[in-house]
């Protein structure tokens, strides 16, 4: 649901207005196909979240995510990065790199962002900014992450992108003068970028933790103070580390209502582990240093303060950040005497709980079940499809299933929140309707009992077979009803104004009614509210009259088109479209 939000920001023709609005099912619809084939998702297998509520719009999605594991197979795929490219109007490209501590979802937990642009060609050579390369080289070894593979049209998108991007450089945002960007996990060697600092002046802010990286941070302060080591995370993970391991640090924690319950946390142990993820309270992950000369390195990212000690069994990207300590250190992110609003301002004390506490009795339970899902995404389930009716298919999904099953697992797709049923090697939903038929299926597992009984949610990915053609001019229909709609979405293809708008300028609606339904299609070409974009669009906007092109193709072979094309569409747009060839 968060990437649908995503679409809707993208497509926004001016970025001043809102982002969009979700009930909307056409202007959804245009948002989602303006940005479903210029877009790849690369996603931790068997870690993406159950949706409320099934939307037919999700089958525009589908081909942009894809499921990853990392090489190593005690971590998990855990980097939060945007790799954006845009294009002017004059064909110029600009690349955006965000790099976050935040997941594509609805969270309501504390995380970081930084933005680096691609440095002007007006810059002045001596502006510090970051080679780009490293995060090209990146994006290079995904597609070889990917539990399926990438067919060859996305394995260029991804090599394309990423050979523009290695040859730019990124801004600097300011007060900072150096850094590097922190690719992590991909070649299975150590990363740890702290080894040789001495800092006089630390803090640590990570939801988890684990004992060996929290001593190796405190063995970078030889002989300072507790009261120049902070270190902020959550209760959980205090907890776990204990009295002992977190002496000589100021603990703090973020103030707890009465939702926030995080997830799981990393305990130290010997056996491969997998880290988690927290939906509440604080999810930033950021180191400060104080160094001497008056210098400060931060460290931000995707990498939590757990490992042997150094990062290297999950994939992260981390960028390391240099500059005065005046504006970039310590106490100018606590904010303390600054005159600005820190995080001393926010969080509290605390205490280490000297027993075991429920949470942490739930924790390996957790951990289990998350490694599960992971092994079922990474089984490749295949879900065959198969027409039993005019309208109507069964679905049959085969699964080889791993090993070291665990605990009560149900299975649903997405679309059927009331057809759970067991998981086993082979399960079938039968009369279900095409608008039902999807490759996202709902894995849902229980562990335990009494206190300690633990149930978790996720999608996995299935391979569609069988009989799977139409679905998505099925979904289309589903959402484009009328010829009001084709019209509606005709002005937004043409980033036009909104529709509402539009009709409302042209005194197009009955003043009695409140819905779009009182247009009539056959008025707006009686004011040429069509012709004029259309026309812009010719020498100026290929791209879109592409799109308006094949929707033209796709409504001309529907069944049902003399219910979709208004009258006289077509006569325009042929017109338009033999002009536009004869330019190009």
């Amino acid at each position: 649901m968060s990437l649908l939000a995503a679409s809707l920001s993208f497509a926004s023709h001016d970025a001043a207005e809102a982002v969009g609005d979700q009930s909307d099912p056409v202007q959804l619809l245009e948002a989602v196909q303006r940005c479903a084939e210029k877009t790849l998702i690369f996603t931790q297998a068997g870690g993406i979240y159950v949706p409320s509520k099934y939307r037919t719009v999700l089958t525009f999605i589908e081909d942009s995510i894809h499921e990853v594991a990392a090489p190593n197979p005690e971590g998990i795929f855990h980097p939060k990065i945007w790799a954006l490219r845009f294009t002017d109007d004059d064909g110029a490209l600009h690349h955006r790199l965000i790099v976050l501590s935040r997941n594509i979802t609805q969270d309501q937990a504390w995380d970081t962002a930084l933005v680096l642009d691609e440095m002007p060609d007006s810059a002045d050579e001596d502006q510090p900014c970051l080679d780009a390369a490293p995060a090209a080289e990146f994006l290079r070894a995904l597609p070889g992450l990917t539990t399926r593979g990438l067919d060859r049209q996305r394995s260029r998108q991804v090599e394309d992108l990423a050979a523009t991007l290695s040859q730019v450089d990124l801004m600097l945002p300011e007060p900072f003068s150096d850094g590097e960007l922190l690719p992590i996990g991909l070649d299975g060697s150590d990363t740890w970028p702290f080894a040789d600092m001495k800092a006089t002046k630390l803090l640590a802010v990570s939801p988890f933790l684990s004992p060996r990286a929290v001593t190796a941070l405190k063995d970078m302060t030889p002989g300072t103070s507790s009261n120049k080591r902070t270190l902020l995370s959550s209760p959980v993970a205090l907890d776990m580390l204990g009295p002992a391991i977190t002496e000589g640090w100021q603990l703090r924690v973020l103030p707890m209502t009465s939702t926030d319950t995080p997830d799981l946390t990393d305990r130290e142990q010997e056996q491969p582990h997998v880290e988690l993820e927290t939906s509440n309270g604080l999810h930033a992950k950021t180191v400060v240093l104080d160094l001497p000369k008056r210098r400060s390195v931060i460290v931000t990212g995707s990498a939590n303060l757990t490992g042997h000690p150094a990062w290297g069994r999950s994939v992260e990207f981390n960028v390391l950040l240099t500059g005065p300590t005046r504006e970039c250190g310590v106490q100018a992110m606590l904010g303390t005497g600054a005159g600005k609003p820190g995080l001393e301002d926010l969080w509290e004390s605390y205490a280490p709980a000297l027993e075991e506490t429920a949470a942490q009795q739930e924790h390996e339970a957790e951990r289990k079940i998350e490694q599960w899902h992971l092994a079922l995404a990474s089984a490749r389930p295949v879900l065959d499809v198969r027409a039993t009716g005019e309208t109507t298919v069964e679905a049959t999904l085969r699964l080889d299933m791993p090993r070291a099953e665990i605990g009560t697992t149900m299975i649903w797709p997405i679309s059927l929140t009331h057809h759970a049923k067991t998981l086993s090697s082979r399960v079938q939903w039968s009369r279900l309707s095409r608008l039902n038929v999807t490759p996202f299926l709902a894995v849902e597992t229980t562990l335990g009992s009494g206190a300690t009984r633990v149930t978790r949610r996720r999608v996995i990915i299935a391979e569609l077979s069988g009989e799977i053609e139409g679905r998505k001019h099925a979904a289309f229909r589903e959402i484009i009803k009328d010829k009001a709609d084709v019209l509606k979405y005709l002005m937004l293809l043409l980033n036009e104004a909104s529709y509402a708008e539009l009709v409302a300028e042209m005194d197009l609606v009955d003043s009695s009614s409140t819905g779009l339904a009182a247009v009539d299609p056959g008025r707006i070409f009686e004011d040429f509210a069509l012709f004029e974009p259309l026309v812009r669009a010719i020498g100026r906007d290929p791209e879109t009259l592409v799109r308006i092109s094949t929707l033209m193709e796709q409504l001309r072979a529907a069944p049902e088109a003399e219910d979709l094309v208004p009258a006289g569409l077509d006569e325009l747009w042929s017109t338009v479209w033999a002009i536009h060839a004869e330019v190009s």
